[in-house]
């Protein structure tokens, strides 16, 4: 029998269709998350990439075992900001929190707490030389009026907060 395809051509055919067949069927990162969940590390860095800006390794990089995050004085701004509160919710053993001095204002400030009020660990916040508006007022009040709340230091040197920011978490 004469064929018209050669078996060279034969076999390249069957292995594209391999190929897309397995493509197709190949779950999605984000279908991969649901079923294997990122680190918080690689959810930083893929946050990072998402905005478009240079990850900080101090961020993600812990090189000694300790229930500390210390990342005073780096002037992250809210766009890392937000990248941080997307993942810090699920770092391990952590009891105190210094984010001083990091050009944060509502715009990361407030999702930075949220992702601090699942942390029942927390015992030290401090937001130091920060804008405290509104929405990150509000969120600190809810924080700290909760009858669950462990915080048992709250550092605001130096933080911008208005007397009728202030009003919002004094009160609790």
């Amino acid at each position: 029998k004469v064929s018209m395809f050669s078996d060279e051509h034969t076999r390249r055919r069957a292995r594209m269709e391999m190929q897309n067949y397995a493509h197709d069927s190949m779950p999605s990162l984000n279908e991969l998350n649901k079923v294997i969940p990122a680190s918080p590390r690689t959810r930083y860095l893929a946050g990072c990439i998402r905005e478009g800006i240079q990850p900080l390794s101090n961020l993600i990089v812990r090189r000694n075992v300790t229930t500390t995050l210390d990342l005073s004085h780096y002037s992250m701004g809210d766009k890392m900001g937000r990248v941080l509160a997307e993942c810090l919710g699920d770092l391990p053993c952590l009891e105190s929190i210094n984010l001083n001095d990091n050009n944060l204002t509502d715009d990361s400030l407030q999702f930075l707490i949220e992702a601090i009020i699942s942390i029942p660990t927390v015992h030290e916040l401090d937001l130091s030389r920060n804008k405290i508006d509104g929405q990150s007022s509000e969120a600190l009040a809810g924080y700290v009026s909760r009858a669950d709340c462990p915080l048992k230091k709250l550092v605001l040197q130096v933080a911008d907060v208005d007397d009728g920011e202030c009003d919002h978490f004094v009160k609790c």
